[in-house]
């Protein structure tokens, strides 16, 4: 996924509530750095498992990780990947000179190229709603057996953080200042009133 997406939350929720598998011997996937119990590992190897992460093009990945139907992709509305990367890597840089054309390409492309190999698409929104129905798909494409937790409860329950999705100018939906209005009028410029089913014109929440 694109960084700021919800790859680790997508992960952490997997791992915690479904039989991905255990982490055994070691094998070389250069750009698979995310492992299957959150680790990461500084050189190319990683232990074998069914789970792994990236934020990596397609064309960098190992060919053994990107057969049909086997790659999910976390999506999650542009304006908040971007306000999230510019407060936690960005914040020395004005917003302005930060969302700027070559970035809002650069994600449109990444998305688009998961998009095009079939991966199949968990959006972000969806997951911190209601993560089991979110996820559904990828439990049944990969008829994955879920893990009882004490109590015979799943290990995560429903996160309750409010209203989920961009909410313009009036609400942060995380502690990331938002950009002014010039900003966020940017992304509707440069990807379009709609895109991936999220509407960037005007004030439109992503449902």
């Amino acid at each position: 996924s694109y960084p700021r997406s919800g790859t680790h939350l997508l992960m952490a929720l997997l791992w915690a509530n479904y039989d991905v598998g255990e982490c055994g011997e070691k094998i070389k996937a250069p750009n698979l750095r995310f492992q299957i119990d959150g680790n990461i590992e500084s050189d190319p190897f990683i232990r074998w498992a069914q789970l792994f992460g990236t934020h990596k093009h397609v064309i960098d990945l190992p060919e053994f990780s990107i057969e049909p139907g086997q790659v999910v992709y976390s999506i999650r509305d542009p304006r908040d990947v971007f306000r999230s990367l510019w407060f936690m890597r960005f914040g020395n840089l004005l917003p302005e000179n930060y969302v700027n054309e070559k970035r809002l390409c650069g994600w449109r492309n990444h998305v688009q190229e998961y998009h095009d190999l079939g991966a199949i698409i968990i959006r972000y929104e969806d997951l911190v709603r209601d993560w089991q129905s979110a996820i559904s798909p990828i439990v049944y494409k990969f008829n994955l057996v879920k893990k009882i937790a004490s109590g015979g409860t799943p290990c995560f329950g429903p996160r309750e953080i409010g209203q989920v999705g961009w909410m313009g100018p009036v609400g942060p939906t995380a502690a990331a200042p938002h950009f002014p209005k010039e900003v966020d009028d940017r992304f509707a410029e440069i990807l379009g009133d709609e895109i991936f089913d999220y509407k960037l014109g005007g004030l439109e929440i992503a449902e």
